[in-house]
């Protein structure tokens, strides 16, 4: 099947979708989009950031590693309560 047969049919499936659904699909098709564009690392670029933080003093350390929990928290709670709303 080419591209513009599959576009058409994902057209047509998208119009049968209820209109209280149409966020959450939304939502979808745009963070997938987004992922398509950013760059895959390396594991050589990760590895570069090994140990960038062994000369960081640990009670700056302590509030770097509660301010990834508390965002995490943040957006995964944000998340959770968008996606509760099973009809």
């Amino acid at each position: 099947m080419n591209a513009q047969t599959l576009r058409n049919k994902l057209f047509e499936e998208v119009s049968k979708i209820p209109d209280d659904k149409i966020p959450e699909v939304f939502d979808f098709l745009y963070h997938f989009r987004l992922g398509l564009g950013m760059k895959k690392s390396t594991p050589q670029k990760i590895l570069k950031l090994a140990g960038s933080w062994q000369d960081m003093p640990d009670d700056e350390f302590e509030d770097l590693l509660n301010d990834i929990k508390t965002r995490r928290k943040k957006a995964f709670t944000s998340r959770r309560s968008r996606e509760a709303g099973i009809d």
